[in-house]
C-alpha cells in the first residue's frame, strides 16, 4: 500500500507574460500540480504548486516574482481546478457524515423524555482581560504583516530590503518588508520567493543572516523575524532564541508567537 503525499499534474501551457532572468526570453512553460494524500487511493487534495521553466534556456524558476508577478501566479492557481477524483472520499465521508447526523437527530427526536441539560463554565475575568489582549497582540501583528510592501517604513525593512535586492540574485531577493521596533526589540516581516523550495539549511541561514545584519547595523538584541513565500505560507521564524523553520510551512499557531513582541512592547520589558 502507498502511503504519504503525492502529486499530479494538471496543468501544463505557455505563458509570454513573464520574462525570464537568465536569457531574457518571453517564453515561459508553466506547470500546475495538485497534491494530495495517498492512502492506496486519493483521499484528498492538500493544495497546488506552480513550477515555470524557460522554454529557451530551461532555467526553473526564472522570473524575478515581482508583486506583477505573483499576481500572476496566483491567478493561474486559482484558475485550475483540482482532478475531481479527488474529491471522491471527501463527498463519500460528507455523504456518510450527513446520513449519520440525520439518524441521530431522529433517534433524539424519539427521546425526548431524557434531557441533558449541558453547563458552561464561564470563563474567569482574568481569562477573558487574555483574550482581550490575544486579540489586540493579533491585530498589532496583522497590521504589520498587511504593511508589507517594495517601499517599507521602518528603517530596518528598508535596510533590509536594500541589502537583498543588491546582494542577492534571481529568487533570492526579498519582494516585500515591513518591521516595528521599540527599545533594542525589532519585529520584521518578509516576503520571498524562494521560501517554498528552499531546505531548512537555507532557511535557517537566512534567519542567522538577517539577524546578523540588524544585530549589526541597529544594536538590536531581541529579533521576532517572520519569512513567507510568494504562497502567503509561513516558513521560518525566530522569535528572540527559538528558531523553527519548515519544508512544508508552518502553523497558525507557530506564527501567534510573534505576538510576544507586542506583549512585551505594551508592558515595557522585552527581557522577561
Amino acid at each position: 500500500m502507498i502511503i504519504g503525499s503525492f502529486q499530479t499534474k494538471t496543468k501544463d501551457e505557455n505563458s509570454k507574460n513573464f520574462q525570464c532572468t537568465n536569457c531574457g526570453g518571453h517564453s515561459i512553460n508553466i506547470k500546475v500540480y495538485s497534491t494530495f494524500f495517498n492512502l492506496g487511493f486519493p483521499l484528498f487534495p492538500t493544495g497546488k504548486k506552480v513550477e515555470l521553466s524557460c522554454n529557451d534556456c530551461k532555467k526553473i524558476n526564472p522570473i524575478q516574482y515581482k508583486a506583477s508577478d505573483i499576481q500572476k501566479i496566483d491567478s493561474i492557481k486559482s484558475d485550475t481546478n483540482h482532478p475531481f477524483y479527488l474529491f471522491i472520499f471527501p463527498a463519500f465521508f460528507g455523504i456518510l457524515f450527513f446520513y449519520s447526523l440525520v439518524n441521530k437527530i431522529s433517534r433524539e427526536s424519539n427521546t425526548r423524555d431524557t434531557e441533558i441539560n449541558v453547563v458552561r463554565t464561564p470563563k474567569s475575568e482574568a481569562e477573558l482581560v487574555l483574550d482581550k489582549e490575544m486579540e489586540s497582540y493579533q491585530q498589532h501583528y496583522n497590521d504589520l504583516l498587511y504593511a508589507s510592501s517594495i517601499l517599507p517604513e521602518h528603517p530596518a525593512a528598508e535596510y533590509l530590503l536594500t541589502y537583498f535586492q543588491d546582494n542577492l540574485h534571481g529568487n533570492d531577493k526579498l519582494v516585500e518588508a515591513e518591521a516595528d521596533s521599540f527599545d533594542n526589540s525589532v519585529i520584521l516581516v518578509c516576503y520571498m520567493p524562494n521560501m517554498t523550495h528552499s531546505t531548512d539549511k537555507a532557511k535557517k541561514e537566512l534567519v542567522e543572516k538577517t539577524t546578523k545584519l540588524l544585530k549589526n547595523k541597529f544594536n538590536y538584541e531581541n529579533f521576532y523575524l517572520a519569512f513567507y513565500g510568494y504562497d502567503v505560507n509561513l516558513y521560518a521564524i525566530k522569535c528572540k532564541d527559538s528558531v523553527q523553520t519548515s519544508q512544508n510551512y508552518l502553523s497558525t499557531d507557530t506564527e501567534k508567537l510573534m505576538y510576544e513582541f507586542y506583549r512585551e512592547k505594551e508592558k515595557g520589558n522585552p527581557n522577561n
